[in-house]
């Protein structure tokens, strides 16, 4: 059985989504050169890879439980 364990509270990753939708939408809302497609890729790859990162300072660690028995 796998768990994820956080070193912080778990509802610290709504507030991580939170900032990183502000941050995407403050630093692209405005007219750029390219077109609107492309603009809108970049929001988007900049909302997963600060959600990314904000989710990796919580400090997940994956824990796997193994029961094996074994003969005497």
């Amino acid at each position: 059985m796998q768990r994820i364990i956080f070193d912080h509270s778990p509802w610290l990753i709504l507030i991580a989504l939170l900032i990183s939708a502000l941050a995407s939408w403050f630093l692209y809302r405005h007219e750029y050169n390219w077109s609107r497609l492309t603009n809108q890729i970049l929001t988007a790859l900049r909302f997963v890879v600060i959600f990314f990162v904000a989710v990796l300072l919580l400090g997940p660690v994956i824990r796997m439980v193994s029961n094996e028995t074994e003969k005497p």
